[in-house]
Order: C-alpha cells, then sequence, then structure tokens
C-alpha cells in the first residue's frame, strides 16, 4: 500500500462527467474522495466542512473566481496543496498559478499514470512545504516586529515580502506587492542620473555584501507620495551568484526637516552672534554721522547746494541704522515691548504705507476678520513682518497684478502645545496671517532656501537677503509657523500663524498707571537756566564729544569720562551735586551697571539715562544674575537717537528728580 493510500481528495471541475469519471479512478486507486465542487465558492465552503488532504482543482470553473484565484484565497486560509488541472496552459496562466504554491500542474487530457505520481509526490511534500510555511510565517512574525522597513527581493528583483513597516511607509500589503517588480513597488528618484529601484542589486562581478543607500533619493508610495528615503542594502549570495536582497529602508522627511531646522537655527546664531559683536561699535559710528549731519542741516539755509549732499548723507545714516536694528533681530537683542495687539487693526492703520510699497501698478486687497482675536507681541515687529511681506510681494510682481493681505482666527485640532489660548475641545487656537500675490512665484529649491540670512534671488545691490529671514525669526520668536506655497508663474502665500493670547497674556497686560520713570503729572520741569549737572560716560570719543555738545548747549554743567573708572574717580573728585548720570551700557573694564551701582551708594537720588548700541543686558526679564541687572528707575536710549529725544529724555529724568526731592522735605 502507498502512504497515499486513503488520503481525502476534493474534486473542483464543472464538467459533471469529468468530474465523476476522475472520481471513480481515485476511488479504485486507493483515494477517499470526500466530494467534488462545481465552482470556487462551493469548493471553499466543502474545504472548510471536510478538510480535504489535497484538492485537484480545475483553472477554468464556475463563479465569479476562477481556480487560481479560489487557490489564493485558500492558502491564506488553510495549508492544503492543491493540482491544478486545465485544457490549455498559457504563459500567463501558468505565471498566476505559480504564484500561488502550487503543488502540480496537469493538462487534460489527463494521464492517469501521471496524475497518480503527481498527487504522490504533492502528499509526500507536504510536510516539509508545511514546515517551510511555518518558518515562514515565524520568519514573518519576526520582521513584523522590526520597526524599520523591510523589503526583501529574489535575484528577479521581484518582491517576495514586505514587513509591516514596509506596509506602512509605501502603502502596499505584502500580498498585493508579491511577485511584483521592485521598481514598481518602491520607485526611486534622486541625484544620480538615471538612478533606479532595479539598480540596488549590482551587475554580476561588482557588488558588495552590505551597503548604504546613496544620499538623496526620493522614493514614492503607492500614493504617489514622494518622500525622502534612506537606508542600506543586504545582498544574499549563493556562490558567486546575487540571489536576492534585503532593503532596510526608512522615511526620513521628518529628520531631514529638523536637519534643515537646526542647519537654519545655527546660521541664525551665528548672525546673531555677529550683529551682537558689531552692533554697538557699529551704530556708535551711525550715530556720530547722523547727529552731526543733522547739526550741519539745521545751521545751513535751505537751498544751498551742499544741503542736498548732507541730505544724502543722513539717508545713507538712516539706511545704515536700519540694517543694523534688522541684524540685531537675529540675536533677539532688539528692544521689544510685548503688548496685547490686534493684527487686523495694526493693517488697517498702516494701509496707507502698504499701499505706497506696493505701488500704483499693483492693486492692494484686504480682507480683514473684525473679530480677530489678540496676540501678545511687539507691534513694532509685527509691522516689519508685514512690511517685509509686502515688500517681497511687491519685488515678485514685475509687470502688475495684485496683492492680498487677510487674517483669520484659527483653531488646530490635536494636544494643546502653542502655549496660547484654546478652545472647549483643548484645541489650540491661533491668529492666522495670509499674504498672497500674483507674481513669477518660485521653484521649489528656491522655497527650501527662502528663509536663510542673506539668500536673494534679487540682483546684487537689489537686496541683503535678511528680509524674510527676519519675517521668519520674528514670527519663531512668537511661538508661530511660516509657510511659503508657490510655484513658478503662479505666485507666492505666505501663511503665518501665531497663538492667540491666553486668559494668563491677559493678565499680564500692563496697567494704565504711569510707569516709575514717567514724569509724574503736573510735575515741575526744571528749566535749562537751572544748570542741572550731569556726568557723562562713553569710550567713543566722537559718541561723547556729540553728547556733550548737546549738553552743553541746551546750558546743562556737564563732566565727562572715557572710561568706568574715570567716570566713578570724576564722581568722587566732584564735592557739588550730580543729578544725572548718562553712562554707556559696553565698555572696558567697568560698564554701565556696574557704574551705577557704584555711584548710587554715595548718591542715592541720582538719576540714570543708560545709552547702548542694543538692549541686551537690559531687560530685567531675561533671568540674569543679579549683577546683570540694571538700577531700579532707570531709563535706555538705544542708539543712534536724534537730539530732541535725548534732551526730552534728560528733562523728563530731572523733573521726576526735582518732584521725588521736594516730597522728601514735606
Amino acid at each position: 500500500m502507498k502512504s497515499t493510500d486513503h488520503a481525502k481528495i476534493l474534486i473542483v471541475e464543472d464538467e459533471g462527467m469529468i468530474a465523476s469519471h476522475l472520481a471513480s479512478r481515485l476511488l479504485i486507486a486507493g483515494y477517499d474522495v470526500t466530494g467534488i465542487a462545481q465552482s470556487a465558492e462551493e469548493a471553499l465552503t466543502k474545504i472548510k466542512e471536510r478538510a480535504p488532504e489535497l484538492i485537484l482543482m480545475d483553472i477554468h470553473i464556475k463563479g465569479l473566481m476562477d481556480g487560481i484565484a479560489a487557490a489564493a484565497v485558500l492558502r491564506e486560509r488553510s495549508d492544503v496543496p492543491v493540482i491544478y488541472l486545465t485544457a490549455h496552459s498559457d504563459q500567463v496562466t501558468i505565471d498566476r498559478a505559480k504564484m500561488t504554491g502550487a503543488a502540480g500542474f496537469l493538462t487534460k487530457p489527463i494521464q492517469y499514470a501521471a496524475l497518480g505520481h503527481a498527487i504522490e509526490m504533492a502528499i509526500h511534500n507536504h510536510p516539509s512545504r508545511h514546515e517551510t510555511r511555518s518558518q515562514r510565517a515565524w520568519m514573518r512574525t519576526v520582521l513584523d516586529t522590526i520597526k524599520e522597513a523591510i523589503l526583501v527581493i529574489d535575484g528577479d528583483r521581484k518582491v517576495q515580502y514586505l514587513n509591516a513597516a514596509a506596509e506602512a511607509i509605501t502603502g502596499w500589503r505584502d500580498e498585493d506587492a508579491h511577485g511584483l517588480d521592485v521598481e514598481l513597488i518602491l520607485p526611486i528618484a534622486g541625484p544620480q542620473a538615471g538612478l533606479q529601484a532595479g539598480e540596488l542589486l549590482p551587475l554580476p562581478g561588482d557588488w558588495q555584501p552590505r551597503r548604504p543607500l546613496p544620499e538623496g533619493l526620493l522614493a514614492s508610495k503607492h500614493s504617489g507620495q514622494w518622500f525622502r528615503v534612506e537606508g542600506e542594502v543586504a545582498l544574499s549570495v549563493d556562490g558567486e551568484e546575487v540571489v536576492g536582497a534585503v532593503i532596510q529602508f526608512g522615511d526620513a522627511t521628518s529628520r531631514h526637516k529638523q536637519a534643515m531646522d537646526l542647519r537654519h537655527d545655527n546660521k541664525m546664531r551665528e548672525v546673531g552672534r555677529l550683529a551682537a559683536g558689531v552692533a554697538h561699535d557699529f551704530n556708535n559710528l551711525v550715530f556720530i554721522i547722523l547727529g552731526y549731519t543733522d547739526e550741519l542741516l539745521e545751521k545751513m539755509k535751505p537751498g544751498v547746494p551742499e544741503s542736498d549732499a548732507l541730505s544724502n548723507i543722513r539717508k545713507a545714516g538712516v539706511n545704515a541704522a536700519t540694517l543694523a536694528e534688522q541684524l540685531l533681530t537675529f540675536s533677539r537683542k532688539e528692544s521689544k515691548q510685548n503688548k496685547l495687539v490686534n493684527l487686523s487693526e495694526i493693517i488697517l492703520s498702516e494701509e496707507q504705507l502698504f499701499r505706497r510699497l506696493a505701488g500704483a501698478r499693483i492693486e492692494l486687497e484686504f480682507r480683514l476678520d473684525q473679530n480677530l482675536g489678540l496676540v501678545w507681541a511687539d507691534r513694532g515687529q509685527l509691522q516689519q513682518v508685514l512690511t517685509n511681506l509686502v515688500t517681497n510681494a511687491r519685488d515678485a510682481i514685475p509687470a502688475g497684478g495684485a496683492i492680498v493681505i487677510e487674517t483669520i482666527n484659527r483653531v488646530v485640532r490635536g494636544e494643546s502645545g502653542s502655549g496660547g489660548a484654546t478652545d472647549a475641545a483643548g484645541n489650540d487656537a491661533y491668529v492666522q496671517l495670509r499674504v498672497t500675490d500674483t507674481g513669477i512665484g518660485m521653484s521649489a529649491e528656491t522655497a527650501t532656501r527662502l528663509f536663510e540670512p542673506f539668500f536673494t534671488t534679487k540682483k546684487v545691490g537689489k537686496g541683503t537677503g535678511l528680509g524674510l529671514a527676519i519675517v521668519h525669526n520674528i514670527v519663531e520668536g512668537l511661538g508661530g509657523t511660516i509657510q511659503a506655497e508657490s510655484e513658478p508663474g503662479r505666485g507666492s502665500v505666505f501663511t503665518i500663524c501665531i497663538p492667540r493670547a491666553s486668559a494668563q497674556d491677559t493678565a499680564r497686560e500692563p496697567s494704565s498707571e504711569p510707569p516709575v520713570d514717567s514724569p509724574l503729572p503736573h510735575a515741575p520741569i526744571l528749566e535749562e537756566s537751572d544748570a542741572a549737572t550731569v556726568l557723562l560716560i562713553e569710550d567713543e570719543s566722537g559718541v561723547r564729544r556729540l553728547i556733550l555738545d548737546y549738553l552743553a548747549g541746551s546750558g546743562y554743567n556737564v563732566l565727562e569720562a572715557g572710561s568706568g573708572e574715570e567716570g566713578i574717580r570724576v564722581a568722587k573728585q566732584h564735592l557739588g551735586r550730580i543729578d544725572l548720570l548718562i553712562s554707556d551700557l559696553l565698555m572696558p573694564n567697568l560698564g554701565g551697571f556696574e557704574i551705577a551701582r557704584t555711584l548710587v551708594q554715595t548718591r542715592p537720588g541720582l538719576k540714570i539715562l543708560f545709552i547702548s548700541g542694543y538692549a541686551a543686558d537690559f531687560d530685567e526679564d531675561e533671568g540674569q544674575p543679579e549683577s546683570g541687572k540694571p538700577p531700579p528707575g532707570t531709563r535706555l536710549l538705544l542708539k543712534p537717537f536724534p537730539r530732541a529725544e535725548f534732551l526730552k529724555n534728560v528733562r523728563e529724568l530731572l523733573a521726576q528728580e526735582v518732584t521725588l526731592s521736594a516730597g522728601a522735605h514735606r
């Protein structure tokens, strides 16, 4: 008796005479025929009910599925070997049958000797086939636990397996991808011209056992969406022949963005260090230029030819001061006064400015939400953001067009993380600003570099490359986000989202009471003839001489010093009163804070006016150590400043000092 005697066989054949004849021959040969099915659906039912050990499956049968489709479903449900029966065998049919793991393939009319041999081999090999499938199932479980995406291909570059991570990234299911060319499942493009996924397998004699994927590759998902791909290829080699490969890969889009953001932040910090390093000296020079230019212009009669030259010098000085202020934005040393502000109201108040910036050839449209939420920000910084965006949009419309500025309230679903207001469901609430233009647009490559400092597409001398970088830095400092969308010839859209002010922000809004360093209502004002005494400490001789002229010209007595040490010595040697200290913040050895703390110990009524190229050390809320904080009741003027503003601050400080002194003698 053969080992296959009494094996249970199910016949799937829709031709009744053929099925009956086949069943009788099997019974004569000693097999157990468990039933006959005429359709795929009937076969699947009987397989479940009667548990056959072998199935003889006609490929062309009645029903919605043919025999191959039925075998594919069966393969997912159970582990029963299938021998196909067919009247004709084209290559396409054979290829389909192979993909289902057929145990045999017989062509009608059937030779019963061949049938018996095929049955015996199928049942005899079934235990090893079962073991192989068990190993495959075990391996699938192992690979599915790996977080990295795994794609296995054979020597013909046909996909043999996708693990769960690979399915999630590519959008392909393992069963759908099986047997397809890897080029279809993982289309690749990259910096190497013509590189294709199929080329991940090397030519014979030119291979490495393990190698990383080239940098900068893009791969396409089943949906057509492209993503940055990175990973490595491990080849499977039998002797000298490459028989397959395992491709381990991942979606590096987020990591690449983080790397780009980090690089951008590093560039911003470098620019910040540059700005902080040169701003003080730079603003001293600009202050001298503007100060003496204004002096000469005031003394010069209108219409004198030299006045035009001086006006141009002054204009250049103002531009230089503006450039220094832009640079300081990167180092976050600029003077900010954050308050609760309404972006729609700011835009309306500056409407005429924006229209002048846009010019007559551009139509400017405003779509402003009248119920826009408040944001906690510096009004001047928001004006700078708007000015830069409008200017950038204007420059992108050389032949005329339109710019639209719109504001809306926006809610972003998800967990709160903005630090601002939220709605009842806990979603983040934002104020959105959108500036749209109908300009020439830009390429994707240009868009990736838009916010880099000093990057510009304009001609030499037409732009500094700081405008959009400044916008990015300001928005980021407010906890917001900025995105640019553009295509060549289709204009650009810049979208900014800033967190709406929360209840805590509202509580931080300053009260309407006058600050301590403001003149009290109806306080007496010192006349210039009262000859108040001012101690001026400034290490830059040109700046010191200009301020000395301002003070002396207004009737003040001035004690001057070129360093902190000299200033303290002058103060000790002066036996009379000193009403006001004017000191630069940053000087060698002793800075303004140290000088002021030393002098107020012996002169407690001393009023203090600091001057500086930037306000880096003046903010008491920045968390500096005690030694780095200014004395209370001080003021700061940022260079360059006009003479009128300087003298106004001097008078107000001296007036405040008189009021306090009068109160002390009551």
